[in-house]
């Protein structure tokens, strides 16, 4: 039920090669003549590897239009990282700039195999002012930070025009065990969203946070999150900054990089807009705004309503091609549906593009070298849905069915969510169409890939959510009244639960301890979350990059040597679950290994539950959220060439908490047949942090099975 509409242009990556702004190397920057003064370690951070002791960072709002981004922000930031152990020296002898305001985001619109070799986020070829480091000695001397640095870029082509972002990489080469890296910087047009967290990677002894701007001149408003507090003041600046908010926080432990997280709903954080002195309390004849209010959802989401025209039988009925094409590929699907209803002949036209069409990505069109028009009426002959049309097509195929509707931004939970009592920004979204029907909404989301989502089918990271619906068949007449009275939709997304999301793998094994080979038929049954995620690897070898590999990855993907076999779909429906089943075979000649009599049989790979081992209770701050709960059943019967005796230890096992459930089994059910049975069961979708130790166990024990080994001899 779900995906990301993000404006896809071509990438490319790169550490040289591209013109590169060095002025920075030649600022130069004057210590402070005083003293350094001493600040000790506090007693909670005594075993960490680094402690960020100071930060200072002041964020100036330039003049000049902003609401999403910092294009128009300059940072300027001080810190004193205390470095304790080797280890540390390894973590932090590397500055990377920009620095991340929001790990989260920033990283989730990576792929999540390149989420360690890509920094995010970058800036613009002006980006990087001045950077200064020097380092603090255990006995107070001083002594300079040696360094290389290195410029890494991203360049999109857009109107056969390439546009490169940088980022900034410092290796200090001098630092050691005990020492204090004391780093001064400063930063513009960085590209990230304005979003501001107080906590990192690392933890802090003491941040502050300060924002000037002109509010003389514009208007900002603040919108701060569990529990952040800041205060307001007026400040003389000689550039214009006429008052500053402060925030203030002293032993911030080290959150922003643990695992299954969802930073935005339990740390304190502020956002920030610019207004454009456009919303607010009117005077009687609408000719003056005497008040002015923060913007509501409802104000800024007044640019995407749509309206219908004066005559939509005139629509309808002209002659251009486009029209043609959209009747003509619209009428032969509903001909035969006797229901009124909008849902049905549009769930019949959406099951179809998302089942049966390709899908184009636009890189010529938006890269500036195809200047031709969409061309709907010729993709649509194709049966092939564009990247740079998709939102438009939908468009006309309501209207050509005659239904109201509506558009809407799912905005991910992984990385935020909305008040509807109040706009702020937000970040990652992706746009679906929606129809209101007697009380219920249903959801369609155009493809971006080959793989579709069916009518009501959401990813996990969309379901259950706030969201709100934006009309697109407006009377046209509304669209000159001076206060337009437009009705939104604000409501949750469905949810899905353990009995609906569901895996079910059962395989066939023919072991030969002649050939040494293990030859395997699997039937694979999926369904609600399972199919959503893994259904479209089945299919088309999609991948969500912004979620875990291990949706994508087949039965046979993860077993040593396994040859990649035929896949034959047995199953799919298009209603809720969406349960899809598949079947292939496959062989491998790698897992078997024998000593005289006896065999070893590898099992890696065979239990390939949804699990993170890297979640972890010591040092834990944070809840962890799974993706979702589910159920996942594993069972292999494995049948050898003649009787076989088991000769590894046959411990089953059973884990048994209110978060969730594992069993793992083997037996011996005839001479000739050992079955293997993996079982999980996630009940929860939000563990409290006093209880990830239940999660670490769960998680422990499944990656202990998926790389156990099974003994057995001859008889």
């Amino acid at each position: 039920m779900r995906h990301c509409l993000l404006l896809l242009i071509t990438i490319f990556f790169s550490a040289a090669g591209v013109a590169q702004n060095l002025k920075y190397r030649q600022r130069t920057f004057d210590w402070p003549a005083t003293q350094v003064q001493k600040i000790p370690v506090s007693e909670e951070f005594k075993n960490e590897d680094i402690v960020i002791l100071d930060e200072n960072l002041e964020l100036f709002i330039q003049d000049g239009k902003m609401r999403t981004n910092w294009n128009n922000v300059y940072f300027k930031k001080h810190m004193r990282i205390k470095v304790l152990t080797k280890a540390g020296v390894q973590k932090i002898s590397t500055i990377n700039l920009p620095e991340s305001m929001n790990p989260v985001a920033d990283q989730i619109r990576l792929s999540y195999t390149k989420r360690n070799q890509i920094h995010r986020p970058k800036g613009d070829y002006d980006c990087m002012d001045y950077f200064a480091a020097r380092i603090i000695k255990p006995d107070g001397s001083i002594i300079p930070a040696l360094f290389n640095d290195s410029i890494s870029t991203e360049t999109e082509i857009y109107n056969l025009r390439p546009y490169t972002s940088y980022a900034f990489h410092f290796k200090i080469k001098n630092l050691e065990p005990g020492d204090e890296l004391e780093i001064n910087y400063g930063l513009r047009e960085v590209e990230t969203a304005n979003i501001v967290y107080f906590h990192g990677v690392y933890p802090k002894q003491h941040c502050r946070v300060e924002i000037k701007y002109n509010g003389d001149k514009f208007k900002y408003y603040f919108i701060e999150h569990n529990g952040a507090q800041g205060t307001r003041s007026d400040i003389n600046s000689k550039y214009n900054f006429s008052e500053m908010n402060r925030w203030e926080y002293s032993n911030l432990p080290a959150v922003m990089n643990e695992n299954g997280s969802r930073p935005h709903e339990q740390l304190p954080h502020v956002s920030f807009y610019q207004h454009q002195l456009d919303f607010g309390i009117f005077n009687e004849s609408r000719t003056i705004l005497q008040t002015y209010l923060p913007y509501t959802w409802d104000f800024v989401n007044l640019y995407l309503v749509k309206y219908l025209p004066e005559s939509k039988e005139d629509r309808l009925s002209r002659t251009d091609k486009t029209t043609l094409a959209v009747r003509d590929f619209v009428s032969p699907l509903i001909e035969d549906i006797k229901d009124s209803s909008s849902v049905v002949k549009m769930g019949r036209i959406h099951n179809h593009i998302a089942r049966t069409f390709n899908y184009q990505r636009d890189d010529d069109f938006l890269q500036g070298g195809d200047f031709r028009l969409p061309r709907i009426d010729e993709f649509l002959k194709k049966n092939t849905i564009r990247q740079v049309s998709r939102i438009d097509l939908y468009d006309k195929i309501f209207a050509r069915i005659d239904s109201d509707f509506y558009g809407s931004f799912l905005f991910d939970k992984r990385v935020n969510t909305i008040n509807f009592d109040s706009y702020e920004p937000s970040v990652l979204s992706s746009y679906c169409h929606a129809v209101v029907n007697e009380g219920a909404i249903y959801y369609f989301m155009p493809k971006s890939h080959r793989f579709g989502y069916y009518m009501d089918e959401l990813p996990f990271y969309f379901e259950d959510i706030k969201m709100i619906l934006i009309p697109q068949t407006v009377p046209y007449m509304v669209y000159y009244d001076n206060v337009k009275k437009v009705s939104y939709v604000f409501h949750k997304t469905p949810y899905s639960t353990v009995a609906n999301n569901s895996r079910n793998t059962t395989v066939m094994c023919a072991v030969s301890t002649d050939s040494m080979q293990v030859r395997f038929n699997a039937t694979v049954k999926l369904s609600g979350q399972f199919s959503t995620m893994t259904r479209g690897s089945y299919l088309y070898d999609f991948v969500d990059t912004t979620a875990t590999p291990q949706y994508a990855e087949k039965v046979y993907d993860v077993i040593p040597g396994a040859t990649k076999g035929k896949i034959i779909t047995l199953r799919e429906d298009s209603v809720f679950p969406y349960k899809a089943d598949f079947s292939t075979e496959f062989v491998s000649k790698k897992i078997l290994t024998s000593s005289g009599e006896a065999f070893e049989l590898d099992l890696k790979g065979f239990f390939n539950h949804i699990h993170d081992t890297k979640v972890v209770q010591q040092g834990r701050d944070l809840d962890y959220y799974p993706d979702f709960v589910h159920q996942d059943r594993y069972k292999y019967f494995l049948k050898f060439d003649s009787p076989v005796s088991i000769t590894s230890p046959t411990d089953s096992s059973e884990i048994n908490t209110e978060i969730g459930v594992y069993r793992y089994s083997v037996a011996q059910v005839q001479p000739d047949v050992i079955m293997l049975e993996s079982a999980f069961v996630l009940k929860s979708d939000k563990v409290p942090v006093k209880d990830v130790w239940t999660v670490e166990k769960l998680y422990k024990e499944i990656a202990r099975r998926n790389t156990d080994k099974l003994r057995i001899k001859k008889l």
